[in-house]
């Protein structure tokens, strides 16, 4: 009776909730109370709930009414990835420094001015260098001339007067050799005091000398000049060579350029003041691309990619940016993990200051991560309800494990699908969802 009973019921009540309902009243219609009156009043109750159940429809149950439910965006942060803040800087900012000290005749830029690699910025006066210069290349100039003599050798010109020298010499050198000749045979004889005989040693002896030296140069001469005399005069045009470039590189340096291109951030000299070598003078920074400098707690370091895509948004609008750097090293008094991003800015419409966002979706790759909550098991394996609209659908997919309370969704899902975030036993295909 029980059974039959129970179907009847559930049949009024049009679902599972009247078989429940059913089933309950009978069972205690079945347990036959120790009186009759009881047993009497259980039946009575039973038929007002059979027609109260035929007076009330399903819709009236909730059957077609939606069902509440949290959903996520994949690759949002409410249940994926992390979000990071920030400041735009440039990529790079350059102090324009003096190499040399000397007074500033010219500055040619602003502050704001755009500037290209090579630009002159400002202009030291450059006499001094400039006199250096050319006393260099005149000392050059006179090296090369003895490099090149010796190179060549002697002149016959020069030969000959070198002939006519030792001509000369060894003419003397017969005379005080016929002089002392003479006064010797004199002093020999006693008529001659010893003084007069030894100046004529000595002015023989002084024209012996002059012969040998004059032979020796007229011999040289002959010869040329030798490998270490040639070596040596090459030695000193190499010489005065790097002299012209050093005082090329100090005249060079009297006009400072830019270093890349960019624009002029700030300026602190003037002309007519001092620029003192190694002295910041200006500050470009290069702009076309900027970075986001951003911290990350260890705990999601693991999260950052280097060289994966991520969001930033700053207050006029949003751009993709790519991770350039993670540090290897926590800082040390936050213990959080510095990161740079990379955002192209050729428009120049992101400027340094600026707040800025930091979307990053976590995940291997280009894989997106969704909580373990989102995902249901079972004998045909891993389901997601995926939202369509005010429906949902059940999707299959496939999901590799991660610390914490985050999978890993290998296949079934891509970045922006829609998900209902904690599914519960309610939901079937294709049901009727509101979201929260």
């Amino acid at each position: 009776m029980m059974a039959g009973n129970d179907q009847f019921l559930g049949r009024h009540l049009g679902n599972h909730r009247g078989n429940h309902l059913g089933r309950t009243v009978l069972a205690g219609i079945d347990k036959k109370p120790a009186h009759p009156i009881g047993r009497s009043v259980i039946a009575s109750l039973a038929m007002l709930l059979l027609l109260t159940a035929g007076c009330t429809g399903p819709s009236d149950l909730g059957a077609n009414s939606p069902i509440t439910v949290k959903v996520l965006r994949v690759g949002d942060s409410a249940g994926n990835g992390l979000q990071l803040t920030g400041r735009v800087m440039p990529w790079q900012e350059i102090k324009v420094v003096a190499k040399t000290t000397g007074r500033v005749a010219e500055v040619t830029v602003e502050e704001g001015a755009m500037v290209h690699r090579g630009d002159p910025l400002v202009r030291l006066e450059s006499s001094e260098a400039q006199a250096g210069l050319h006393q260099a290349q005149a000392s050059l100039q006179a090296a090369q001339a003895k490099l090149a003599d010796a190179q060549a050798g002697t002149r016959e010109e020069e030969l000959r007067r070198l002939e006519s020298v030792v001509a000369k010499s060894r003419a003397a050198w017969d005379v005080a050799s016929r002089n002392y000749d003479r006064k010797k045979g004199l002093f020999d004889g006693g008529a001659l005091p010893q003084a007069d005989l030894d100046n004529a040693a000595l002015e023989r002896d002084s024209a012996k000398a002059a012969l040998d030296q004059a032979v020796a140069q007229l011999d040289m001469a002959r010869a040329g000049a030798t490998v270490h005399t040639v070596a040596a005069l090459q030695a000193e045009v190499l010489k005065q060579q790097a002299a012209i470039e050093q005082a090329q590189a100090q005249l060079d340096n009297s006009v400072i350029v830019a270093p890349v291109d960019g624009m002029v951030a700030a300026r602190s000299i003037h002309p007519g003041e001092m620029a003192t070598s190694g002295a910041t003078l200006l500050s470009v920074v290069a702009m076309q691309d900027v970075k986001i400098e951003c911290s990350v707690p260890q705990e999601r370091i693991g999260e950052i990619i280097l060289g994966a895509p991520v969001v930033v948004h700053v207050a006029n609008g949003q751009r993709t940016g790519t991770v350039e750097f993670v540090s290897p090293m926590a800082s040390a008094n936050s213990m959080e993990f510095p990161v740079k991003i990379k955002v192209d800015n050729r428009d120049g419409a992101w400027r340094a200051g600026m707040q800025a966002k930091v979307q990053v979706a976590a995940g291997s790759g280009d894989k997106p991560v969704v909580p373990k909550a989102a995902v249901l098991t079972g004998e045909s394996g891993a389901t997601v309800f995926m939202v369509d609209g005010d429906r949902v659908h059940q999707r299959a997919v496939q999901v590799t494990e991660r610390d914490g309370e985050f999978v890993t969704v290998t296949e079934g899902l891509r970045f922006g699908d829609v998900i209902v975030a904690k599914p519960t036993p309610l939901l079937t295909e294709n049901a009727l969802v509101r979201a929260e």
